[in-house]
């Protein structure tokens, strides 16, 4: 129990895909469904669990205030802002509570400015480093 928090992308390959992915075939990854049905496939990016300062930034950029669990589309130019942003307080660590705060809530872990908080941090700057801006990507979470 606590804040899961989710950013899947979303691969579309159009109507008539029967070429192959950067990670092996389309039948790979489908399965036993016919590879010419499939026009889109969405795939895990990053997960985090009680990242509670990266849900706020989601919640105040992409959500519009509303902390609900819906699903949201967030622009990879977003999730680029959002690398810049953890970059930024991993080399000021000082100003981590004005420039990406905690936030308390429901079973979301430490509010405190500790290694997890900043661990969490590299490891979000690094799996958003990885992205494709060929992609969309949405979030969610849940709690």
């Amino acid at each position: 129990m606590g804040l899961d928090m989710y950013l899947n992308e979303r691969i579309y390959f159009g109507g008539d895909f029967r070429g192959t992915m950067p990670n092996g075939s389309i039948k790979n990854i489908v399965g036993r469904h016919n590879a010419n049905e499939i026009s889109e496939v969405i795939k895990p990016a990053i997960y985090w669990r009680k990242a509670n300062a990266i849900h706020k930034w989601f919640v105040d950029n992409i959500q519009d205030g509303s902390d609900g669990c819906d699903l949201y589309r967030v622009p990879y130019s977003k999730l680029m802002i959002l690398k810049e942003l953890c970059d930024e307080v991993l080399k000021n660590r000082d100003e981590a509570d004005e420039l990406l705060p905690t936030f308390s809530g429901f079973f979301f872990g430490s509010t405190d400015y500790d290694e997890y908080y900043f661990e969490e941090l590299e490891r979000t700057s690094e799996e958003l480093a990885k992205l494709s801006k060929d992609s969309s990507y949405e979030y969610t979470s849940s709690w």
